[in-house]
């Protein structure tokens, strides 16, 4: 998952980057793939490890999670936007992605040796 996550925030920087077409489309087709697998993956996870009597606010508190963290995203990404550029806060949004998964898998070394 830490490698997908990865390949999601440097598919970012990629589209950021873009300077044609094809290009850009290759980068959202990366970053639309490794989304997919993040979403499986995190799915599985939550439903394999959590209590039977627990899963229902697991699930809920995903769901906010899911639904309220782009909505913030948008709103940094569309305030960084208008001061620096477009390019630049999706490729600085990108590149953070890629600094903090590498900063917690250093951090919590459990998380790479996680094996299902």
């Amino acid at each position: 998952m830490a490698c997908a996550a990865m390949v999601w925030g440097v598919a970012v920087v990629l589209l950021a980057l873009a300077a044609q077409l094809w290009l850009a489309v290759l980068a959202l087709l990366v970053g639309g793939a490794v989304n997919f697998v993040l979403s499986t993956f995190r799915n599985a996870i939550s439903q394999a490890y959590t209590d039977d009597a627990l899963r229902g606010r697991i699930q809920g508190a995903l769901t906010v999670v899911l639904v309220g963290g782009p909505q913030l995203g948008n709103v940094l990404h569309g305030l960084a936007g208008a001061g620096f550029g477009a390019r630049w806060a999706m490729g600085v949004g990108g590149a953070l992605t890629v600094c903090a998964v590498a900063l917690i898998v250093c951090t919590v070394p459990e998380l790479g040796r996680y094996r299902a």
